[in-house]
């Protein structure tokens, strides 16, 4: 005799338990091929846990049913956080917090795929303004997610897909980061048109500064950067401000931004 025992909420998890493993639990008299309730009794635990975790599993994680349609997603960057820490590039590419201009890949994913009529897709979010989705150039059953880089606070985003085996829509949940701070950090460097270290009769000092955007754990790469002066309503500036765009690089920095002074002394 053979008992089978399915798990719940998945089609591929089973145990073979024979009749030598269910009478093996009792002593039964010599000859006899009957269970005893005993046995019986002490069999029922045994397959309780065998089935809890496969329970609890279901519940703590939706897509445990791999008949599940979902949703995967992939930064095209790292974050400059990971690179830094020499991280591992393709889980930070797995997250969820993604800077104002970032590009994310979508593909869906699970056991109801092959049933996917890919005209029939359809994706939308909200908030509507929190960026754009088309179809990637790259890969036919892929989209791209390009976040505003517009937005001016931090904004959760929820992704959504419909397809034609889904009642519902599928979700991904995003939080978009803005910029939320500067750091700068002397690069050791001058510039060309101020004096030098050492140089004598020539009064003035310069840097070139490394700019650092923040956070690091989001890339800022997409963002362009302009220098704008806070100076007091009526001050004039002595220094023409910035008009060229400064783009951070992978790992938010932007090399360099100038600043110093100079005093011509009168022959």
């Amino acid at each position: 005799m053979t008992i089978n025992i399915i798990y719940p909420k998945s089609n591929i998890f089973f145990k073979y338990l024979t009749y030598w493993h269910l009478t093996r639990y009792d002593q039964i008299s010599a000859g006899s091929n009957v269970m005893t309730s005993t046995s019986v009794s002490r069999i029922v635990p045994l397959l309780m846990l065998c089935i809890l975790p496969f329970i609890a599993r279901a519940e703590e994680d939706p897509y445990t049913d791999d008949r599940s349609l979902y949703i995967e997603s992939e930064t095209r960057v790292v974050s400059p956080q990971c690179l830094i820490d020499k991280g591992n590039e393709e889980q930070d590419k797995q997250r969820t917090d993604i800077g104002i201009g970032e590009k994310v890949k979508l593909k869906l994913n699970g056991k109801f795929l092959p049933d996917v009529d890919l005209k029939s897709v359809k994706w939308s979010m909200d908030p509507k303004d929190g960026g754009t989705i088309e179809k990637s150039k790259e890969e036919p059953e892929a989209y791209l997610l390009t976040v505003n880089p517009s937005l001016k606070k931090d904004t959760p985003l929820c992704v959504m897909v419909t397809t034609n085996v889904n009642d519902e829509p599928k979700k991904k949940p995003f939080n978009i980061i803005v910029p939320a701070g500067i750091e700068a950090k002397h690069s050791g460097l001058r510039i060309a048109s101020c004096p030098r270290d050492g140089e004598k009769d020539k009064p003035g000092a310069s840097s070139k500064l490394i700019l650092a955007f923040l956070p690091r754990n989001v890339s800022l790469s997409n963002v362009p950067v302009i220098e704008r002066a806070e100076d007091p309503k009526d001050f004039e500036p002595k220094h023409p401000v910035g008009t060229a765009l400064m783009w951070p690089n992978t790992l938010n920095e932007f090399r360099h931004d100038n600043i110093g002074w100079k005093y011509n002394v009168p022959l």
